[in-house]
């Protein structure tokens, strides 16, 4: 995500579109609760209780999941990473969304490894991963 700030930084996308992008890959974003659902670790009624409890702490759902007994922490783990792989990149939704043309994202892309001495394929995995925290293009992996 930290290379969707730097496009609007150089100006090849506005923060809107950033943000139309964003909120398209949360639509793909299933909630833990539907997960465990379907992993068969919670019920209905168990994501319900979850829910109540959640709205009256604010505090997080697998955190009170975890304490109420129906999730452990590496099942949580599991989830999320499932939850994160539904996901679409940034990059796609960008595209998907109108923020930039895709011959103009990929250009650019190319020149954002080359400023951050990345090779080609550790850049994939960086970027397939939105793995960017820290990094801008005039910051080295070095």
């Amino acid at each position: 995500m930290w290379f969707g700030f730097d496009l609007v930084d150089e100006g090849l996308i506005s923060p809107d579109a950033l943000c139309k992008a964003m909120r398209r890959q949360m639509r793909f974003r299933r909630p833990i609760g539907q997960l465990a659902i379907d992993a068969g670790y919670m019920t209905l009624r168990d994501v319900y209780e979850v829910l109540a409890l959640q709205h009256e702490t604010g505090r997080p759902f697998g955190k009170l999941a975890i304490e109420l007994g129906f999730l452990n922490r590496e099942d949580l783990g599991l989830m999320m990473l499932q939850q994160n792989a539904e996901v679409p990149d940034l990059e796609e939704s960008l595209v998907a969304t109108g923020g930039i043309e895709a011959d103009v994202l990929r250009l650019w892309l190319e020149a954002y490894r080359m400023r951050i001495s990345c090779p080609p394929e550790d850049f994939t995995e960086i970027i397939a991963h939105q793995d960017l925290n820290g990094l801008t293009p005039s910051t080295s992996l070095n």
